[in-house]
């Protein structure tokens, strides 16, 4: 019976294994610690402590640097019809600046010979108010005048003229009656009594007049005086109210020309650094700020920025 090699080659084989892993194992050995050595070597080098402090970015991109607050000065005299105003002075572009410093002098000279002619204006007005004042009080008095003082007199007249005409009558009626006693008896002749006869009717037709005229002042005279007087007041107090509105315009003019003439004198409204608004117009042309430069209306002259507040456009 013949033997088969097989074992033979399975011990060969397993000697082999053997002696490779004997290799790798003297090999880790050997070779780790040197890689371990390496790697702190390495590791030592990169490790840093950790603290709080700024991080730094850099970024290439084209833009601005601005601030997200800016205090506004803007042109607060009107125009008026006018292209604007001009810059008289203005500080300096950059500089900065405290609060209450001047920062802009637009030219007020013609605000100037505004006031001056408003002030005479208002001055004709008061004038005007007080005459109109003084015509209201002059007609109440004349009413007053009338009621209490004139129609009693002028009454007291027109019953004097009454009673005056009442006692001729009755004079004259008692010498007719005399005179035709003694022309019965035939010591006047017919003639004289004829003439006692007319003195006798002019005296009714005097006291029929005086009646008339008492009459008449009594219900249509003062009445009618007294509805002119009262017209005259109405037509007074009117005056004074057209005077007192034109006064109040007048003086509410001449307090706008004033306060615009306060208005061309810009202070600073709190500390900061001046920037020239030199903003493109409304057709897309740079303004440039500078003396003499003619600012409209509402118009942005200088940026006061806030650097707290500080950004990058891009």
């Amino acid at each position: 019976m013949r033997v088969r090699p097989i074992n033979q080659s399975g011990s060969a084989t397993m000697v082999v294994v053997f002696v490779l892993l004997v290799a790798v194992v003297i090999g880790a050995v050997y070779y780790y610690p040197k890689q371990t050595g390496k790697n702190n070597a390495s590791q030592s080098i990169l490790l840093h402590k950790v603290e709080k402090g700024d991080f730094e970015a850099f970024i290439t991109e084209p833009g601005e640097v601005a601030s997200s607050s800016n205090v506004e000065i803007k042109c607060l005299v009107k125009s008026h019809g006018s292209p604007g105003t001009a810059i008289l002075k203005i500080c300096k572009d950059g500089i900065r600046v405290k609060k209450g410093d001047l920062l802009i002098q637009f030219d007020d000279s013609l605000l100037q010979n505004q006031v001056l002619g408003q002030k005479i204006v208002v001055a004709n007005d008061e004038t005007q108010f007080i005459q109109a004042n003084n015509n209201l009080e002059n007609a109440r008095r004349t009413l007053t005048q009338y009621t209490e003082g004139l129609y009693a007199q002028e009454h007291e007249v027109l019953e004097s003229q009454l009673y005056g005409a009442q006692a001729e009558l009755e004079r004259s009626s008692t010498r007719l009656e005399g005179y035709r006693e003694l022309r019965k008896n035939g010591f006047i002749s017919a003639a004289d009594l004829r003439a006692e006869e007319f003195t006798v009717e002019k005296s009714k037709r005097d006291l029929s007049v005086a009646k008339k005229k008492l009459d008449v002042y009594e219900r249509f005279t003062r009445a009618k005086m007294i509805g002119g007087y009262e017209a005259e007041i109405k037509k007074q107090q009117a005056n004074v109210q057209a005077a007192t509105s034109t006064l109040e315009l007048s003086r509410q003019r001449e307090a706008e020309i004033k306060q615009q003439i306060s208005n061309c004198k810009v202070l600073a409204p709190a500390d900061g650094q001046v920037v020239y608004a030199n903003d493109p117009d409304r057709r897309g042309d740079p303004i440039v700020i500078k003396e003499g430069t003619v600012i409209r209306e509402n118009q942005v002259v200088i940026r006061l920025p806030d650097f707290g507040k500080m950004q990058v456009d891009v």
